[in-house]
């Protein structure tokens, strides 16, 4: 919902800040809450995000691959630590793909479903690449609301509404966050 609330200019910039983190290391004892993350961030731009972050989520997975992770058959959980980068970035394309306009991608999709269904052959990885099916199925029959921003657009683009707004926080006790959510 925080991230439906902001300008265009500011999820802009929470867009490159979002791929600067998913570019560097993968965060590997955080994956949950990098895919909750991801998830409220997409949900406020669907067809942006999926154009910015399928990309590169794509290429890091297929990295992985090419690299041997999930290339050791196995029907209990991996530990390798080769295997965690990739289960990592699989569990971020799934909430992308979960929370996402995905029509425009079908063909890269596909591709990298046959990709992970070939080459994943421990039991997690396998599970995360039938899991992404199953996000790619939720997200066609989901039905994404066009807008859930908490005024309607007229009023969000009145820069009459935008001053009240930031008058109106300024003076709640949470100064410093919804500063930054109400200056556009």
């Amino acid at each position: 919902m925080l991230f439906s609330q902001l300008s265009k200019q500011l999820y802009d910039r929470t867009t490159k800040l979002v791929i600067e983190l998913v570019e560097s290391t993968p965060l590997i004892n955080a994956s949950k809450a990098m895919s909750a993350f991801v998830s409220c961030w997409a949900s406020a731009d669907r067809e942006k995000a999926m154009t910015k972050l399928f990309p590169i989520l794509d290429r890091q997975i297929r990295a992985e691959l090419e690299h041997g992770a999930s290339s050791v058959p196995s029907l209990a959980y991996s530990n390798l630590q080769r295997d965690s980068s990739l289960h990592y970035y699989q569990e971020l394309l799934n909430q992308l793909v979960l929370r996402c306009d995905i029509v425009g991608h079908r063909e890269e999709i596909s591709s990298l479903f046959k990709l992970m269904l070939d080459k994943c052959q421990d039991r997690r990885g396998y599970k995360l690449a039938a899991k992404l099916i199953l996000s790619s199925l939720q997200s066609l029959l989901f039905t994404h609301v066009l807008d859930i921003r908490s005024h309607d657009t007229s009023q969000w683009e009145d820069q009459g509404t935008r001053q009240q707004l930031y008058i109106l926080f300024r003076t709640s006790k949470n100064e410093v966050i919804l500063t930054y959510f109400t200056s556009f």
